[in-house]
């Protein structure tokens, strides 16, 4: 297995995961007690994930595709009714770190010997 695939199969594990704890109700939900740390953490480390694992994807591509998951997320917690708060700060703060994320990792996998980042 090569990293590249090794990242794949971490990034949709992780998006899994991010997308259980975001509609999870209770306790669980909340193992980072700070709600803007939580959406942070998620939309920092997948954008990265899903760029390095699919670098022929374009940033603008990815950073939409990242805007409708954390809309999806919010639009979710709406409709459940389980406990879970939606709320537009939260879908800023995907989109922030979705932004940061993407330009980062464009900027690394351009510092990259080529065969790296291929």
């Amino acid at each position: 297995m090569t990293l590249r695939s090794l990242v794949r199969v971490c990034f949709w594990t992780l998006a899994a995961v991010v997308l259980f704890f975001a509609l999870v109700p209770g306790p669980l939900g909340n193992i980072i007690p700070s709600d803007a740390e939580r959406h942070y953490l998620a939309f920092l480390v997948l954008p990265a994930f899903a760029y390095y694992g699919w670098p022929k994807s374009s940033p603008a591509l990815l950073w939409l595709a990242f805007a409708g998951f954390g809309a999806l997320i919010e639009i979710l917690q709406l409709e459940m009714n389980l406990g879970r708060a939606a709320e537009m700060s939260d879908w800023i703060n995907d989109l922030s770190a979705t932004t940061i994320s993407l330009v980062i990792t464009h900027i690394a996998l351009r510092l990259l010997p080529n065969d790296e980042a291929a």
